[in-house]
């Protein structure tokens, strides 16, 4: 054993039934620092190390989790108040970043899958893979479409880029996944949540699509051992492609609930074992890290976040799946007549906004018991199933008007739905066919129905980067309509992240993916606020801030709520940030009859 550590915390543990605790010791007696609200972090040393050198995904950062389990436990008998608590803090930062990689990571990996597939087929991989690299200007394919691949790939870990040519990264780990990609001879085999559903809710299924899911779900073998990079290798990327659907009509299901909750499924277990799905569906939950068989089946500490946490980002960007299935001919012809699937994102964005909306909803009544400001009309744009609205109307009851608005019939017909079970007010108003970008339709609308849009309350959640064809010119303008109206905006969004910062946060964030789909759809991501220049990759837009700051809104920066920062570390830089920001602007007129600033 390595006795280089300052004391022997590794004595006496039986190193082989932990493989990985020798390597993630001197990541928890690193120093460990605290955020401003309290949250600790490594070193950015620490973090590298971290990411770089030990497994993060599926059966390996369980693995890894069970071993920071099994040091904290020893931490608490064998060290010394001061060293316990700095031990302790550590592993709570390695515990989320496992969590978090675990909901993060199979998304990308089910994109890239169906991305390297495509480059297979159009015979992209084998310029990448050369000395020459490829250039997107002159390779036969839509540029600005192409682009889109180059930036998600160089985020991911796989490419380089040169003097306008892209090139494959010449790190092991990167090099030997694509030459993976295009050297192999297994077609790509589709699934769909849905058919999970069917599975798992016991309706039948026909012979064929039996086969074919029997098929899907032949688990590859995925490494558990150290290794020298984050980047996925092509069996990971292979295990998220089929994860992703499967946990996602898990999700539709009473499954859900027992895995997210119960200390033993052995009897569910059970059930599916004797179907034809049952022996690959077992093996791929174990592969995943979500399900262990020790005495009798149970979800692992990451399986109960995953069946908790990710049916909301999966979903989000499995919808897109038109898109990947028509990835071929968008290259060369553009995205046309390819939308993606409203309903399943519908349900999704409810259950990834959920938390936000409280968030939201709670900064608005301190704004009104801090000022004395009170509203009569609340709308909610970019409506889904009404979520935010229905938290609203649980304290609310019918004392406001209430206005949902979106662009698409099916999220208005998912609200309504919800209105039937008395989850929203019976009384509240529908506008369909409301883009966001277009303030008359909502504001005209408005007229027609006599409320008055002054002074009213619009919530969105994840709903202005849905408007096509950005440009700062036409948010600020935008806002500026919203403002002129009256209009307080309380609105979430993502923060779009440079190439730079994705590739430093690694897993930390779903960012690359989200960044990636909504891109691909003609949609654009902003940051909240203005950073520095990125160090290299496409510079950003204006921030949402500045472009609402420009449009006559004044920022309420007490109101304003964020999640958890990109880097588990203190840049140099100062700058790191939110991975998601719930914005609060109110109008001019309105920030100065109550004399804020």
């Amino acid at each position: 054993m390595d006795q280089t550590y300052p004391h022997n915390f590794l004595s006496g543990i039986d190193t082989s039934e932990h493989p990985l605790a020798d390597a993630l010791v001197p990541i928890l007696l690193g120093p460990v620092g605290y955020s401003s609200a309290g949250y600790p972090y490594l070193e950015a040393s620490l973090f590298r190390n971290l990411r770089d050198s030990l497994p993060l995904l599926f059966q390996g950062g369980q693995d890894l989790r069970n071993a920071a389990d099994m040091l904290g436990a020893i931490a608490e008998q064998q060290l010394e108040p001061e060293e316990k608590e700095n031990v302790l803090a550590a592993i709570t930062v390695v515990r989320t970043i496992l969590n978090t990689a675990a909901v993060t990571a199979p998304p990308d990996l089910w994109l890239l899958r169906q991305v390297l597939s495509t480059w297979k087929e159009l015979d992209v991989l084998e310029p990448i893979l050369s000395q020459e690299g490829i250039d997107p200007k002159a390779c036969g394919l839509l540029e600005p479409e192409f682009r889109i691949d180059l930036a998600f790939l160089l985020s991911r870990g796989y490419l380089t880029e040169k003097n306008g040519r892209y090139y494959a990264k010449s790190e092991s780990e990167a090099l030997s996944t694509l030459q993976a990609a295009m050297h192999t001879n297994q077609e790509l085999i589709r699934s769909t949540p849905g058919e999970w559903a069917d599975f798992f809710n016991g309706r039948s299924q026909d012979s064929a699509t039996v086969e074919r899911l029997s098929n899907f779900i032949q688990t590859p073998c995925v490494s558990t051992s150290r290794r020298e990079s984050w980047c996925a290798s092509w069996e990971e990327i292979n295990l998220g492609y089929r994860w992703v659907p499967v946990l996602l009509g898990l999700s539709q299901s009473p499954y859900i609930q027992t895995l997210a909750s119960a200390d033993s499924i052995t009897d569910t277990i059970k059930q599916w074992r004797d179907s034809r799905l049952g022996e690959g569906l077992i093996n791929l939950l174990t592969a995943v890290g979500v399900v262990k068989d020790h005495e009798g089946f149970s979800t692992t500490t990451i399986g109960r976040r995953v069946f908790k946490r990710a049916a909301g980002p999966f979903g989000i960007i499995q919808a897109y799946q038109p898109y990947m299935e028509n990835l071929s001919r968008i290259l060369h012809e553009g995205r046309k007549e390819v939308h993606v699937q409203r309903g399943p994102n519908v349900a999704a964005s409810q259950l990834a906004n959920r938390s936000s909306f409280e968030k939201a909803n709670r900064s608005l009544d301190r704004f009104c018991n801090d000022t004395g400001f009170s509203y009569g009309v609340y709308i909610e744009h970019a409506l889904g199933k009404g979520e935010a609205t229905r938290q609203r109307f649980e304290q609310a009851a019918d004392q406001l008007t209430y206005v949902g608005a979106d662009l698409e019939q099916a999220s208005i017909d998912s609200a309504k739905v919800e209105q039937s079970k008395g989850h929203l007010p019976k009384g509240m108003r529908f506008l369909s066919g409301a883009d966001i970008g277009q303030p008359s339709i909502l504001l005209d609308y408005l007229e027609a129905e006599n409320i008055s849009p002054n002074n009213a309350v619009m919530v969105v959640g994840n709903g202005f980067h849905e408007v096509r064809g950005q440009t700062d010119e036409r948010v600020i303008e935008i806002f500026g309509k919203y403002h002129e109206a009256g209009l307080i905006l309380l609105f979430t969004e993502e923060s779009a992240l440079c190439v730079a910062n994705l590739l430093e946060t690694a897993w930390n964030t779903y960012h690359a993916g989200f960044k990636y789909v909504h891109e691909r759809s003609g949609q654009g991501l902003r940051p909240a606020r203005k950073g520095p220049p990125p160090a290299f990759g496409p510079t950003l837009p204006m921030s949402w801030n500045e472009c609402a700051l420009e449009a006559g809104y004044v920022a309420l920066d007490q109101y304003t709520t964020r999640t958890r920062t990109i880097f588990p570390y203190a840049p140099e830089n100062g700058f790191n940030p939110s991975i998601s920001v719930n914005h609060f602007f109110i109008p001019s007129a309105l920030a100065k009859s109550l004399g804020l600033n």
